[in-house]
């Protein structure tokens, strides 16, 4: 939500022109620059600095090659998304990634994607007063698991059951798309339910709201884990 609030900004102000004179009395030479792209108007609000985040994406210690590494930034005045503004970052052969052009004090969500693959632990969110490592974790679709690493301190499992709703009433909804989303349309950890519509996810922070979202068969629905609640955090999708 918050990027489309920016990108509808930017997109109003690309759109904007100078008025035209009222009363000419001879042919105009134009010398206005072309309207800046919204990228490129985005890119000018943000605030660039020396920090690095760094680390490896694997999955079961092996690396993952040309997986995309993202992240949610956000600034004092702003948030965005790193690929957005720099464009994509894809892991090398040995799994490593960097992120660069970090300045002190912006708040930074890493993520990591790539098709067939899942992950199903968030990273922690970063407040910038230096280079950092941060390695994530991957996970096969196909191996998607009930059980996960115990949480670090500060961090915990979420766990439910998506339903869908049908004439006969709720049943268990098998194979739905699960996200935890710290920001509005930005998932940091995802997951797919099991035949029984069972799902987990971790690297939650433990002591705040968690936005749960999910998706079956193009219905939308989402609901609140609240700070400590690890299991019983159900969705019925309509």
């Amino acid at each position: 939500m918050k990027r489309a609030i920016l990108l509808l900004a930017l997109l109003c102000c690309a759109c904007s022109g100078p008025a035209a004179p009222l009363a000419p009395t001879q042919p105009a030479t134009s010398t206005s620059e072309p309207p800046l792209r919204p990228v490129d108007r985005a890119r000018a609000q943000v605030l660039t600095g020396p920090y690095t985040i760094s680390g490896v994406v694997s999955e079961g210690g092996r690396p993952v090659a040309g997986a995309n590494v993202n992240a949610w930034v956000t600034q004092a005045n702003m948030g965005y998304s790193y690929m957005f503004i720099y464009g994509a970052v894809l892991t090398g052969a040995d799994g490593s990634y960097r992120l660069t052009n970090l300045p002190a004090g912006v708040k930074v969500w890493p993520d990591t994607y790539k098709t067939g693959y899942v992950q199903q632990c968030a990273a922690p969110q970063l407040a910038m007063a230096g280079d950092a490592v941060v390695d994530m974790e991957l996970v096969s679709r196909a191996k998607v698991s009930a059980s996960v690493p115990p949480s670090k301190p500060g961090f915990r499992s979420v766990s439910g059951t998506i339903y869908e709703t049908t004439p006969a009433g709720p049943r268990p909804a098998a194979g739905a798309f699960v996200d935890f989303e710290p920001i509005d349309d930005s998932p940091a950890a995802i997951t797919y339910s099991d035949s029984e519509g069972r799902y987990l996810l971790c690297g939650i922070p433990e002591n705040e709201n968690a936005a749960v979202g999910t998706n079956v068969n193009g219905k939308a629905a989402y609901t609140i884990a609240r700070p400590g609640q690890t299991t019983g955090v159900d969705i019925t999708v309509p």
